[in-house]
């Protein structure tokens, strides 16, 4: 009976995560794909697609290395904007403050294309000795998206 018991749940598990579809990558990576293009390295990601008793919310994360910040935060916005949601400079954030030379943006009204999803971008420099911004940097992407029915 245990063994049953474990293969079931395996089974369950990793049809239910690891194959799992995820509406919040789903939300990400039109934005997310501009910056691999432009020659972007994703350095990592991670995900969950809401459907396990531990998080009922899709969320999607990566994480990329950019040589010149600048230009890649301007692909990154340009690419939220032609998806009819631009991505503007987080103007209330009660919870933090970004670090120096970080920048947070987000969904113009926090809520992506489909009304429901958002996403986050912080943009963050490299900085020297001295805590001046470099042009060397990462920008990580975040994205959320509605629980699954």
């Amino acid at each position: 009976m245990p063994i049953v018991l474990v293969a079931g749940v395996l089974v369950w598990w990793s049809a239910s995560h690891a194959f799992a579809p995820n509406a919040a990558r789903d939300a990400v990576e039109p934005v997310t794909a501009v910056l691999e293009d432009r020659g972007a390295e994703k350095t990592s990601t991670d995900s969950d697609p809401g459907l396990g008793p531990d998080n009922i919310t899709p969320w999607f994360t990566v994480a990329y290395d950019v040589t010149d910040v600048a230009t890649a935060q301007q692909l990154l916005e340009r690419s939220a904007a032609d998806l009819g949601r631009p991505l503007l400079p987080l103007e209330d954030d009660s919870t933090s403050t970004p670090a120096p030379c970080t920048e947070i943006l987000h969904w113009a009204g926090a809520e992506g294309p489909d009304g429901n999803s958002t996403l986050t971008a912080e943009v963050t420099h490299a900085t020297d000795a001295a805590g001046q911004c470099l042009e060397h940097g990462a920008i990580t992407v975040s994205g959320t998206a509605p629980t699954p029915n």
